[in-house]
């Protein structure tokens, strides 16, 4: 990230407007949990004027956090264009300064240029973004969670760092099977560049057939590596859906079963089921 940072012309207010924009997203959930637990308590005592108004808060935070998101998409998006253009501006420079010997070939420099500066966006934007997201977004969570219920807020925690330690295995072995992928994808993209550079030479010496079998290796070379990208993928797929799923009915079930001995009320376990659900099993 620092050399992403040193390569490209971002300014460090850019970075922090969109930190600020992110924290006001990231702290909705919160917000609508304590307003949750607001409502259920005024609607339990029939105050029917402050319940309106209740939801009347609901609708325009709402609105509000429609727009901020709007806005950190917009600043995003044009971050992103930034950075992908003093990237590939940066690598071909450097080509440019380096010996003729030492330049890529045709598919590496290809990769290098368009396909790894769309990896680099994607890092930023599945990564870097997310990771920020993911840390005030439990922060706030676990903040609220343990004002009502520390033994609630610990379930979370367990059940979070569970999902956390598995996806993280998955992880790698998705990453080590990208790089394995994107090694002979360099290969074959060079391939294809020397065969289209040569496609007269190999029709008037008709060896198409040769070709086309180089052209089925490289599919064979990376196929192990497509199989364990999809089988990580599925894997994660199915934690962050069907075991989040799970996870969310197990805290419901013991926080109402666990009521008289953490001595809260119904409308503050659900205002601290919501943001728990919300903020730290799916942040």
């Amino acid at each position: 990230m620092q050399t992403i940072l040193r390569i490209t012309s971002i300014r460090y207010r850019w970075l922090l407007g969109l930190l600020t924009l992110r924290v006001l997203i990231d702290g909705f959930n919160v917000l609508i949990s304590m307003l949750i637990q607001l409502g259920l308590t005024v609607a339990l005592s029939g105050q029917v004027n402050l319940l309106v108004a209740i939801f009347a808060g609901m609708l325009a935070a709402a609105v509000v956090y429609t727009g901020i998101y709007f806005l950190s998409g917009v600043v995003t998006e044009r971050l992103k264009r930034r950075v992908s253009g003093d990237i590939a501006t940066a690598l071909m420079a450097n080509f440019l300064q380096d010996d003729a010997t030492q330049v890529p070939d045709n598919g590496t420099a290809t990769n290098l240029i368009v396909t790894d500066t769309q990896h680099i966006m994607q890092f930023l934007d599945a990564g870097v973004l997310p990771m920020v997201d993911f840390g005030i977004t439990v922060f706030l969570g676990v903040i609220y969670v343990v004002t009502q219920s520390w033994q609630l807020a610990l379930m979370f925690v367990a059940f979070g760092g569970l999902f956390a330690g598995v996806s993280r295995g998955l992880f790698r072995q998705q990453n080590q099977a990208q790089t394995t992928f994107i090694q002979i994808d360099d290969k074959h993209k060079a391939f294809f560049n020397d065969f289209l550079a040569n496609v007269a030479v190999v029709r008037n010496l008709n060896v198409f057939a040769y070709s086309r079998q180089r052209h089925a290796h490289y599919f064979q070379q990376a196929a192990p590596s497509m199989r364990q990208m999809a089988t990580a993928s599925g894997a994660l797929a199915g934690i962050f859906n069907g075991g989040v799923y799970l996870a969310e009915v197990l805290t419901l079930m013991v926080g109402f079963a666990m009521l008289t001995v953490t001595g809260s009320s119904v409308a503050g376990l659900l205002g601290a089921w919501n943001a728990g659900v919300g903020s730290i099993l799916w942040p």
